[in-house]
């Protein structure tokens, strides 16, 4: 415990040293700096969460805010900056700069290239925290956006590319979603396609992805995100593309169903709540089966798939 408490206010004083030999440096001059740790961030010379990196990033911010926006940050945001670049939970009270706090482990990763997505628990926060941090983000060279339920997937991709990503988890969650529905509906190819493509120096088959590759998230009120609102799944809804449904199977399933006798044509299971067609049952169906409707289900191979329980 006393040797965590030194390196903290050791890695604090080299913060606030270095941010006051910067202080007085121009804005190109800063500019320069903050080019000059993402060169070594990109080219693995430096890690994220080494040293070096860690108090160069937070005191480049900590100018950056003050220029900005005449704020300071205080050792306890730095602190908290400090824990959450680690990629733990820090906690803060309402009114010390959860706002301002997130903008140092999210310009440390930013550098990075790889996306930074900083999730809230609702639109106007995110508007909010994105507002605040713009400035400070693009004195350093650091590129920003905020996504949103209604924005065009091309607006949204492009927000995506972002060094710096604002919105809310859920939306983040649906992008998520949505991409991997795409994957998923994706056509099947013959091994060793894709690789023959990339060798040719493009790939046809690329999906058109919301999202790049995962890197680095922040997220606001963790506890919310992570456990309150949790218990709500994420629901999409929309057509699969295929074929479209044929009124015409529906309103024969209706009449069947109507006439359909139980005990005889089917048996229920009020404890299992299902439903069960006799031999009876589905031999009457079949016998009753118009022959456009059979074409259709042999199209969508389904005519020899039993479908005889069905939940109620």
């Amino acid at each position: 415990m006393h040797h965590a408490r030194r390196v903290d206010h050791y890695l604090l004083r080299s913060i606030r040293k270095r941010a006051g030999q910067i202080e007085g440096c121009g804005k190109e001059v800063l500019l320069g700096h903050a080019d000059e740790l993402r060169t070594q961030l990109r080219t693995q010379k430096l890690s994220a969460l080494s040293q070096k990196a860690v108090v160069e990033s937070f005191a480049l911010t900590t100018e950056a805010l003050r220029r900005t926006t005449g704020k300071v940050y205080y050792d306890c945001q730095l602190l908290g900056g400090l824990v959450l670049a680690t990629g733990a939970i820090a906690e803060m009270q309402t009114g010390e700069g959860k706002t301002v706090t997130c903008g140092l482990p999210a310009v440390l990763y930013g550098l990075l290239g790889k996306g930074v997505h900083v999730a809230t628990t609702n639109a106007y926060l995110a508007e909010r925290d994105h507002e605040e941090l713009v400035p400070v983000l693009e004195a350093l060279g650091l590129s920003s956006a905020l996504i949103s339920n209604d924005q065009d997937p091309l607006e949204k991709r492009g927000a995506y590319l972002s060094d710096v990503t604002y919105g809310t988890g859920y939306e983040f969650g649906f992008d998520f979603l949505r991409d991997q529905l795409a994957r998923r509906n994706q056509p099947r190819l013959p091994l060793g396609t894709r690789f023959l493509a990339r060798l040719r120096g493009a790939d046809e088959f690329e999906l058109d992805l919301m999202q790049r590759p995962l890197a680095f998230a922040i997220i606001d009120e963790a506890d919310s995100v992570l456990i309150d609102e949790a218990t709500t799944p994420l629901i999409m809804s929309g057509s699969s593309g295929s074929e479209k449904p044929n009124p015409q199977v529906y309103d024969f399933a209706k009449q069947q169903a109507d006439s359909l006798q139980e005990t005889l044509d089917y048996t229920t299971d009020e404890i299992k709540q299902s439903i069960e067609l006799t031999a009876a049952g589905w031999n009457t169906i079949h016998a009753n089966l118009p022959a456009s409707i059979q074409q259709l289900l042999q199209r969508r191979s389904m005519w020899n798939k039993p479908f005889a329980r069905k939940s109620c």
